[in-house]
């Protein structure tokens, strides 16, 4: 099969010698003489040239500006600590050639572009703020009970959004309902918590002194009743004390707090949602806010939102449209204020849209379409910040399934096996390397491959690394925290063969490396 490909590749006898002898000389550059320290020339080899690179760990991979490792913390992520849980995951779609040997884009079959442009918009991660065109909130307080009404604008031409995003208002509704509304209850409930953290002991809490669960009793008759306890006699205060009159004062303005008959009057009205929610109504103080056209229509579709999902707060919810068609979900969100603080409702708006997702792929947050190469040789590559290997499989029609990458090398492991697990790990030191236009032979890094992967894993070069497997005690003590290697081999009864050189020097004995690799007769 060899002469058969040499003769196809070269007509004449001359040329076909000539390419015989070329590759006899490669081969035998890429023998190891008996007894050379190839170990130590591939540790020198890729250890040498890490000092020459920067300190610079991120660099824009590609036009679509994906961040990308580099460096030492790369190379540490490879070898040093082989990590299953790598800082920046990067995934590689080639998009399928239908014509190759056609240069330029035209090896691409028609149509195939906008194919590959909507596939990386059906993987990237999409937020609710992508399609808002505007939120809108209105305040109302009644007593200790404040309203916010909540005007979510939803971008108006439609047709630009389901074009570039692969996105339809139906998605948009099913977000809001889904995701936006529990997120908002839950963000607005754990803004309360760390409200009262950070605002210390309440009232009751600040007589817990003697270690004591007070509670909002009458303050009086529960001192009263611990001091009769032999056992916390000498840790209350006791009546007439100056700590004794501080603690009913705090208690009865805790009390004063506490919402009057117009307050709750007021509190059951609202629970009723019996009150405009125009945020036109100019008597309460209540403007719209710039940039939007608030001439409302009359209550569309409601949203039907559980008890659960709504929390308590947020009453109901329907959807309108306004002068302009656009879509607008409306919400009611009734906050019962416990605190003298006031709640920055706007602010948690804002993160809950910047973090709702519309549409997500499991470990994906953006793609990009992008061309690589030369005008002749140009290549189609969806660039994916994040890996799902077994979603990327789904749409074999665009991609070519077999030609993946990922930098993620366990990954490559768990999904293709350790061969291939062995191929990316040469392929992504070079990628190290070659960024600082470093170049290192392959061989090096093949043995340092072969060593990481030899047991069927992907084994760390580090203490850790060492623990278990073959590597002889001896090695392991010359490495790093030598007593505890040395108590764990004699606790466990292991053997050192005193084969490799750690174990050699440590007993004065000469390797066999070089002249000490063979004897004389």
């Amino acid at each position: 099969k060899v002469e058969d490909f040499v003769s196809g590749q070269f007509k004449t006898k001359k040329e076909r010698s000539n390419f015989r002898d070329l590759m006899y000389l490669n081969y035998i550059r890429s023998l190891a003489q008996p007894g050379e320290s190839v170990g130590v020339l591939a540790a020198q080899s890729v250890g040498e040239p890490s000092t020459q690179m920067t300190l610079n760990t991120f660099h824009l991979a590609g036009h679509g500006g994906a961040n990308v490792t580099l460096g030492i913390p790369r190379l540490r992520e490879i070898v040093m600590t082989a990590s299953r849980d790598i800082s920046t995951p990067i995934m590689e779609l080639p998009v399928k050639m239908e014509f190759p040997e056609k240069k330029g884009i035209r090896r691409y079959g028609p149509g195939i572009y906008e194919k590959a442009e909507a596939l990386a918009a059906n993987l990237s991660e999409l937020k609710l703020c992508d399609f808002l065109e505007d939120v809108v909130v209105r305040e109302r307080v009644r007593g200790q009970l404040t309203i916010y009404d909540l005007s979510l604008v939803y971008i108006g031409d439609e047709s630009v959004v389901a074009k570039k995003h692969c996105v339809t208002a139906d998605d948009f509704k099913t977000g809001v309902l889904k995701t936006f509304i529990p997120a908002l209850v839950a963000e607005i409930k754990r803004s309360e918590k760390l409200r009262e953290r950070d605002e210390g002991t309440s009232t009751v809490d600040s007589l817990k002194s003697g270690g004591y669960d007070y509670t909002e009793k009458d303050l009086d008759a529960e001192i009263e009743e611990k001091m009769m306890t032999k056992k916390n006699k000498n840790a209350l205060p006791l009546p007439g004390s100056e700590e004794y009159d501080q603690a009913k004062r705090r208690m009865e303005e805790e009390q004063y707090d506490e919402p009057d008959e117009m307050d709750r009057e007021a509190m059951d009205k609202a629970g009723g949602i019996d009150f405009e929610l125009d945020p036109l109504a100019e008597e309460d103080g209540g403007a719209a806010l710039a940039g939007i056209e608030v001439q409302y229509t009359n209550k569309g579709d409601r949203m039907d939102i559980s008890e659960k999902a709504g929390g308590g707060i947020v009453k109901e919810a329907w959807w309108e449209e306004d002068t302009q068609k656009r879509l607008i979900a409306r919400m009611g969100v009734h906050y019962y204020r416990e605190s003298k603080h006031k709640l920055l409702f706007m602010s948690i708006v804002e993160d809950v849209t910047e973090a709702a997702p519309i549409r997500s792929t499991p470990g994906i947050t953006k793609c990009t379409l992008l061309e690589k190469g030369g005008a002749a040789d140009v290549k189609l590559v969806v660039q994916c910040e994040g890996i799902n290997l077994k979603e990327a499989w789904k749409h074999s029609s665009v991609i070519d399934t077999d030609a993946v990458t990922t930098n993620d090398i366990g990954t490559i492991l768990d999904t293709y096996g350790v061969e291939a697990c062995r191929c990316a790990i040469v392929e992504q030191i070079q990628s190290v390397f070659g960024a600082y236009g470093i170049s290192i032979n392959p061989r090096h890094l093949g043995l340092l491959a072969d060593y990481m992967t030899h047991s069927g894993g992907y084994r760390p070069l580090n203490r850790l690394g060492m623990e278990g497997g073959t590597t002889a005690p001896f090695q392991k003590i010359s490495f790093e925290t030598s007593t505890s290697f040395l108590t764990r081999a004699c606790m466990s009864g292991e053997s050192d063969q005193i084969l490799n050189p750690s174990s050699r020097i440590i007993l004065g004995i000469p390797i066999r490396a070089g002249t000490g690799s063979f004897g004389l007769l």
